[in-house]
């Protein structure tokens, strides 16, 4: 189909030719290149400067990358080293690249985090959380934290606007997150309790028992009522009188126990 310049004129053409001037077509080098794609080293460069921002692909202009390291600047009292890489799209992440273990090579037991966040889209943001992050009682929710921020930013025209407003977000949040809850006093369940071996108590008792008894027998056949034989004891009378002159006599008797 050819276009109405290459036509006969007229006026009454929907292509004049000084709108639309015959030409070449466009050369490819006329559009910019993809960005190149990020290497396993540029990556682990990345976390082992130490900075709390990067931007190895220049996807931010000075001023905001200025205001995005004043942003992610790290305090005396963070709870965790927060690293932001800021790139012009998604890329695909090399395969032999181990975040978590990069992480781990460079920070040891400090907790850390790498977010990886697109400039074009950033509620596609990766969050990468080392082992001495991710293995605590209570881990952090920086998924949960990025994904907010992210909503909010999406809201924003410039892409630069964006990425400051998110990173700003994310550090506060971070920063004010509430202390964890003291974990539950753990309830000590009682071991249940063994059966006592009463053998030696009942066999106690019943000893005890056999010997009051015979205590108690001995005792009442030794101190049972037997019958007294006073020996005969003749009264001497008194002035020859055979009732002792008119007054009682008392004889007294000893009992001997065998």
């Amino acid at each position: 189909m050819a276009l109405p310049v290459d036509g006969p004129r007229s006026g009454a053409s929907l292509f004049p030719p000084d709108l639309w001037p015959p030409g070449p077509p466009p050369s490819r080098e006329s559009f910019p290149d993809p960005p190149a794609p990020l290497t396993a080293d540029e990556l682990d460069a990345c976390i082992s400067s130490g900075d709390s921002f990067s931007d190895p692909r220049n996807a931010v202009s000075a001023i905001t990358a200025a205001r995005l390291v004043s942003a992610l600047r790290p305090t005396s009292d963070a709870p965790l080293t927060l690293l932001w890489l800021t790139v012009p799209a998604l890329p695909n992440l090399p395969a032999a690249w181990n975040p978590e273990a990069a992480l781990e090579r460079h920070y040891g037991p400090r907790p850390a985090a790498l977010i990886l966040s697109p400039l074009d889209s950033p509620d596609r943001s990766l969050v990468f959380l080392s082992p001495a992050a991710a293995n605590r009682t209570h881990p952090f929710p920086l998924a949960d934290l990025v994904a907010n921020a992210a909503r909010r930013a999406v809201q924003l025209d410039s892409p630069d606007a964006r990425a400051v407003l998110m990173a700003m977000d994310v550090q506060h949040a971070l920063a004010t997150l509430p202390p964890p809850a003291p974990p539950a006093p753990a309830r000590i369940t009682a071991a249940p309790a063994r059966p006592r071996d009463l053998r030696l108590p009942i066999a106690a008792a019943v000893f005890l028992a056999i010997a009051s008894a015979i205590w108690w027998l001995r005792r009442r056949l030794t101190l049972s009522p037997r019958p007294i034989l006073l020996p005969d004891s003749p009264a001497a009378p008194r002035l020859s009188a055979p009732y002792s002159a008119g007054h009682g006599a008392s004889v007294r008797f000893h009992l001997r126990r065998p």
